[in-house]
């Protein structure tokens, strides 16, 4: 049985998925360190259980469910890529095996799971984790300072006071301001208090902010841009300023390419001037007096001490001290092992001190080179890789943390599918995008769109063929669908579905198994070449196939289509995602055209035809034929931007109908081939009540296109309206519904 008309299969399939891309984005979060881990809340004490004993089992459950995907790793390129990510928490759980100090006790077992599966997860999966991550930071970050404006103007009665999670913090005046599961830093320095939201430590939130919005800067709307920026602002971070102002430093300088040969250019001279007055203006923030405590306090953090900004006081005096003497030591090659106290401190110390300098080089050398390759020589992953490094310096947390994984590898991919999709949007002429609201706005008052938005979400699936085109019709045409006393091409067409439906049309439809039918009716010389056929993306071997193809779903029109021109361009995982969701596609239920219900789903690929007498590309000469007799074809060209369609009838007389597209002002000779097509769709079209026929024409040979039973899923305009009843008057009706 195809896995694709499984149904129930499919829901299993679809469930475990998403179960797992959502507790994995969960335990992503979890991994910040929530604020309050002993309330009995989502991602806290027996929630955060459930979230990591449930990803071991469902994952273990995704991947046996997938196993066939890595049958064979040298087809699957992005399989193998996927397993040396692997290294990284592998590293870091051997690091700790061997070198844990009063021996190795078992944890971060359950993250090296999780770990693991994130990092096999195909690309798709990882963009949708890191937006899954980035939704759930985006609305802490919208309610955390809507909490810190209330306290802030001292709307305050509204939250607890318990103590930091420091110890003894209510002696030392640490204190959280607690509302739910968000909480506000405050102590005698920053009384109106540094914002954590639902982590433990306001430093972390803005870090995080800060590396997400690096990520997403280049893409994000103005309001979401506000929301982390004012988020970061309201943490007094000093590794968040920092990370903003020189993200947007190195933004600067790729965006002007102020490196290698070209920096000493004449013409770059001005935009190193306005870096180093950057740079002037940062330094000289903490000298000026901002008439305010608090802005002063901010300020403070970025004077430079002893060599070092005030704000770097990420290890306690007695840590310094021991990290110190530790260096002289010959601890310092393997270090005193994970677990030994040095005095407490939080940055890159920490990693050298457990597992020394070899331990370090280890696990930062994998972040490194794997990272780079994930990069891809993109300029803004390689921006986010560069800042991602250097928060290692004040918070080690991310070289083995699940949010670690999820911002670089999860952020990088999300990166380079929106570099692609920018690419591509570039190079379509006169089409854009529209934004939400425009969408939210047609979506209320045009009912023609909210019903193709209700019917793309599945809402109209259990409704009967017949209601459903009925009201589809009334929508598109403006009219009601006569069903009983059907007059017009476009009404029998309807009718044709619901009472029309002999199992040879599913055979018909099918761009695979058609071919059996075209090669018994005419031959095999009137088929284009067929390359391969596959049951899905992961099964193509795309190194054997030539450097131009053409692969598309057998069961539909246009999803998952990939025309290639240059195998060397192509992006292989997007291609295979794009067949993935035309696979997924039930092309049956936006028209109810019914012979493509049951297609069994398969991938084709054919040869990528050219015509060597026509520059243009190729055009389709379509004949509308009924019971066995064409009466009309049109010539249409869709290549270019501005596409025509002229209409002919059998003696190649020049025809006023238009159906879609505008007529051209040219008059053109028959083609030699022309009484070969009408021929051959008579064939093909034998006792079907209507058919349209298509055909190429490409270095003087014929090849039939597809079979099509229901031109424009029989909601066409056509002008004038008289040829609408006279083409339906040539479809006779069968008498035996």
């Amino acid at each position: 049985m195809n896995s694709y008309n499984a149904k129930y299969k499919i829901n299993f399939n679809e469930i475990i998925k998403y179960l797992f891309l959502i507790l994995i984005s969960l335990k992503a979060i979890e991994s910040v360190i929530i604020a309050f881990p002993k309330d009995k809340l989502l991602l806290n004490g027996w929630g955060a259980f459930l979230v990591t004993y449930g990803l071991v089992l469902i994952g273990g459950l995704y991947y046996l469910n997938n196993l066939i995907k890595y049958h064979d790793l040298t087809r699957n390129k992005e399989t193998l890529n996927n397993i040396f990510l692997c290294i990284i928490p592998v590293i870091y759980f051997l690091l700790l095996v061997f070198n844990t100090y009063g021996g190795y006790r078992g944890y971060w077992l359950t993250m090296l799971f999780a770990g693991g599966y994130f990092m096999m997860t195909d690309k798709e999966d990882k963009i949708k984790i890191f937006e899954i991550f980035y939704i759930i930071l985006l609305v802490n970050n919208i309610i955390s300072i809507i909490l810190f404006l209330l306290n802030y103007f001292n709307i305050d009665f509204l939250f607890e006071t318990i103590p930091y999670y420091f110890p003894n913090s209510a002696e030392r005046g640490l204190f959280y301001k607690k509302f739910g599961i968000f909480a506000i830093y405050t102590d005698w320095q920053y009384k109106k208090g540094r914002l954590c939201g639902i982590f433990n430590e306001p430093g972390g939130l803005g870090t995080i902010c800060a590396l997400v919005y690096i990520a997403r800067c280049k893409y994000m709307k103005t309001w979401e841009k506000a929301v982390f920026l004012i988020t970061i602002l309201f943490t007094i971070s000093f590794a968040g300023y920092l990370l903003i102002f020189l993200y947007y430093i190195l933004h600067f300088i790729d965006k002007h390419e102020l490196y290698g040969r070209k920096l000493f250019r004449k013409e770059n001279l001005k935009y190193l001037a306005v870096i180093l007055v950057f740079i002037i203006i940062f330094l000289m923030i903490p000298k000026i007096d901002w008439h305010n405590d608090s802005l002063n306090s901010i300020a403070d953090r970025f004077e430079i001490k002893n060599g070092k900004f005030a704000g770097d006081n990420r290890v306690s005096t007695e840590f310094a001290t021991n990290y110190s003497e530790f260096l002289k030591s010959n601890d310092v090659w393997f270090g005193m092992g994970y677990g030994y106290d040095m005095g407490g401190g939080a940055s890159y110390k920490m990693i050298i001190s457990s597992f020394g300098i070899i331990g370090f080089i280890l696990l930062a050398g994998s972040w490194i080179i794997l990272s780079l390759k994930a990069a891809n020589k993109n300029h803004d992953c390689i921006i986010l890789m560069l800042l991602f490094l250097l928060s290692i310096y004040q918070r080690p947390y991310p070289f083995y943390a699940m949010y670690g994984y999820v911002l670089m590898f999860g952020g990088m991919e999300w990166i380079k599918l929106k570099a692609s999709e920018n690419t591509d949007n570039k190079e379509l002429k006169g089409g854009s995008k529209l934004s939400i609201i425009t969408k939210i706005k047609k979506f209320i008052v045009d009912p023609q769109i909210r019903f193709g938005y209700l019917t793309k979400l599945g809402f109209y699936n259990n409704m009967s063929d017949e209601k459903y085109l009925k009201r589809k019709f009334k929508l598109v045409m403006g009219k009601e669908l006569n069903l009983e006393n059907p007059q017009t091409f476009n009404e029998k067409l309807q009718w044709l579905k619901l009472h029309d439906r002999k199992p040879e049309y599913t055979m018909m439809v099918d761009k695979y198994k058609v071919r059996e039918y075209i090669k018994e009716k005419l031959g095999e010389e009137y088929l284009i070449p067929l390359l391969g056929v596959w049951d899905d993306p992961d099964e193509i071997n795309f190194e054997a196939l030539p450097n131009q193809f053409v692969l598309k779903c057998n069961h539909n029109s246009g999803t998952g289509m990939c025309i290639c021109k240059d195998k060397s361009k192509l992006d292989i995982e997007k291609v295979k995602a794009e067949l993935r969701n035309g696979l997924k596609e039930n092309y049956y239920l936006t028209n109810r055209e019914w012979p493509y219900k049951n297609v069994p789903r398969k991938i084709i690929c054919e040869k990528y035809m050219v015509d060597e007498n026509n520059e243009k590309g190729l055009f389709d000469y379509k004949f509308f034929c009924f019971n066995g007799k064409p009466i009309l074809m049109y010539i249409s060209n869709d290549i270019s931007d501005e596409a025509k369609t002229d209409f002919y009838d059998m003696d190649f007389n020049k025809l006023n109908i238009r159906m879609k597209d505008p007529n051209s002002d040219k008059l053109i000779d028959k083609p030699i081939f022309f009484d070969k097509m009408k021929e051959i769709a008579e064939i093909l079209s034998q006792n079907i009540p209507f058919v349209r026929v298509d055909f190429y024409y490409i270095n003087g040979q014929i090849y039939v296109g597809e079979l099509t039973f229901y031109h424009n899923a029989g909601f066409c305009t056509i002008s004038p309206e008289e040829w609408n009843y006279k083409l339906g008057s040539y479809i006779n009706l069968p008498k035996d519904k």
